[in-house]
């Protein structure tokens, strides 16, 4: 007998969290792409738990072990039976292309409907917990792979802050760099191969690449869409009103194939700076406050070249030549670690 999610789950829609802005509360609150702050307020679920990002171009799927809110670009998931395992619901959630079940409105949003009609075999319980443990094995030796990446990131960071905060003079970005913006890409030319199409899910907010959302393009293109290994891109686009995702870089990951990028990311060109200033800079309080007052858009909010290389930076070369020989090291490191866990997770 063919069983569907629909017969084993609801979704529930997210609500707004007042002060889930703040880092010191009780409970975790999630959004469309994962934990978003903390809240002191009575937890929207009250046990562990599967959440599924229900607007973004970027929806991702996140678990809770215990307690949590959920803001309302998110679903999170309720059982109608005790033969389900929520973190054997998140795994198997995990091997969905959430992403593809569009609403077709004009924010790319999930349909809850649709995932209810995705066929499962639900194993027994105790089968469900054998696998939920060996995954669980895979998914500790992750964690620590991550925490040594968020360790040198945060080393990194304290780096910039110590550097650059009391910085007396600035130049315009525009003096050390240009950006492009990225292909304007036909829906029918994506495909399961040909040129990895670099697009928004494929940007950690606040800065960073995932992998977990690759597209890839086997329709034309002019070579100036084109980036490689190393460059940096950054978001100047945002589908939700959360500003999260605007102006977040990422740096472009090995590809053996040729890198292309959307019309929703701008490419960093002719960069007069090492590659870990401009990252981090780009990742600054400074810039993405920028960003944030420079949007416009009512759904969907965007910001312009211009905007982007009219942003001050230090101009204290001889400081930023010393940031790039402390850090340019540590970017390596990370990029190593990020792939060891990219491993472990196929």
């Amino acid at each position: 007998m063919v069983t569907r999610w629909g017969d084993y789950i609801t979704l529930e829609y997210g609500k707004p969290v007042p002060d889930k802005g703040r880092t010191d509360g009780r409970y975790p609150v999630f959004g469309t792409n994962g934990q978003i702050g903390t809240t002191n307020l009575k937890p929207l679920c009250n046990h562990p738990s599967v959440i599924i990002g229900r607007k973004g171009a970027y929806r991702g799927v996140h678990y809770s072990d215990g307690p949590f809110s959920v803001i309302d670009t998110g679903f999170y998931m309720e059982s109608k039976t005790e033969q389900l395992d929520y973190q054997w619901a998140y795994y198997k959630f995990l091997t969905y292309d959430i992403n593809s079940m569009d609403s077709g409105s004009a924010i790319p949003s999930t349909d809850r409907y649709e995932i209810y009609h995705i066929p499962v075999v639900l194993p027994p319980i105790e089968i469900q917990r054998q696998q939920i443990q060996c995954l669980s094995k895979i998914d500790s030796l992750i964690s620590i792979n991550q925490k040594i990446n968020d360790y040198l990131d945060e080393q990194m960071k304290i780096t910039y802050e110590h550097l650059f905060q009391n910085c007396a003079s600035f130049i315009p970005l525009g003096d050390i760099c240009d950006v492009q913006k990225g292909l304007s890409y036909k829906g029918n030319g994506l495909g399961m191969s040909g040129s990895l199409l670099i697009n928004l899910g494929n940007i950690q907010p606040g800065g960073g690449f995932r992998t977990d959302n690759n597209k890839f393009y086997t329709g034309e293109y002019k070579p100036k869409y084109q980036v490689k290994a190393g460059d940096i891109v950054i978001a100047n686009t945002d589908m939700t009103q959360d500003r999260v995702i605007l102006g977040s870089p990422a740096i472009v990951p090995d590809y053996e194939g040729t890198i292309l990028f959307t019309h929703h990311l701008f490419a960093f060109r002719d960069v007069k700076c090492p590659i870990s200033f401009l990252y981090y800079y780009l990742r600054s309080s400074d810039f993405h406050n920028k960003c944030e007052s420079s949007a416009n858009g009512t759904t969907v909010l965007a910001v312009n070249r211009e905007d982007i290389l009219s942003c001050l930076v230090p101009a204290d070369m001889e400081k930023i030549q010393q940031f790039g020989s402390i850090c340019d090291n540590n970017l390596k490191l990370m990029k190593i670690n990020s792939q060891q866990k990219d491993v472990l997770k196929d």
